[in-house]
């Protein structure tokens, strides 16, 4: 099916109209034409996906998140951020008029800042010992690492995380404390909670750090949290 992306809507998805109705294409730009397929039909529209970009939108530029294509994240990042803020501006002003009745044609004052390495919080799940994003749309977790709008603390994380992660639990658990700490995994995939046990982890330089926590019981084969009680961090095994 060949379209012609009218305009974005709230949420990002392009807009465009056919004989048989209105069709929403994500990761699509105001301009686009494009061949697209229908995924999905409901009572007064249908949602599409692009097989093929036929004429490109002149609001379009190349995404620089790595993830862009796989994970449900920086689903603007192939239109310009310029146009990003206009048409953000212009969906506001729809959504007042349709939802709120209100006309605005007043200026809105536009509060921007960089359009990447913006982002100083971000939630990850963890899938085979590797950081990962919701794929757009589903339960799947796709693994990242790293990602263009998160700050450079944030994608060091990621590195760090990916790496401890792939180290077997043990091996990061002073020598001493191994043989206590494997008996208490034990007892956890027992069906016995963990209310407190301390023993020593290995930091980063080296040295060894006592950590006391606290963990409920998990079913076998499992990954599971423990919590450092008096500490905000948290420990995925």
């Amino acid at each position: 099916m060949r379209l012609t992306i009218e305009k974005l809507v709230y949420g990002g998805a392009g807009l465009a109209r056919t004989e048989h109705g209105v069709v929403f294409v994500p990761r699509t730009a105001p301009g686009d034409v494009v061949e697209a397929e229908l995924v999905e039909r409901k009572t007064d529209y249908a949602l599409g996906r692009v097989t093929s970009l036929l004429e490109p939108s002149p609001d379009r530029q190349v995404p620089a998140c790595p993830n862009y294509e796989n994970a449900g994240c920086c689903h603007w990042q192939h239109i310009r951020y310029s146009r990003q803020l206009e048409i953000k501006e212009a969906i506001l002003r729809e959504t007042l008029q349709r939802i709120g009745r209100v006309t605005w044609e007043a200026p809105i004052t536009t509060l921007s800042g960089p359009d990447l390495a913006y982002r100083f919080r971000a939630s990850f799940h963890v899938n085979k010992r590797k950081l990962g994003f919701m794929a757009e749309g589903s339960h799947t977790i796709v693994p990242v690492l790293g990602c263009s709008a998160l700050t450079a603390e944030l994608n060091a994380f990621i590195a760090e995380a990916n790496e401890i992660l792939a180290t077997p639990f043990l091996e990061l658990i002073h020598p001493d404390d191994r043989e206590s700490t494997q008996a208490e995994v034990e007892a956890l995939y027992s069906g016995r909670d963990t209310i407190q046990f301390e023993n020593r982890f290995r930091c980063k330089d080296g040295s060894y750090r006592w950590i006391l926590w606290s963990c409920p019981a998990v079913p076998e084969g499992e990954p599971y949290i423990c919590v450092p009680i008096g500490n905000l961090a948290a420990l995925t095994c």
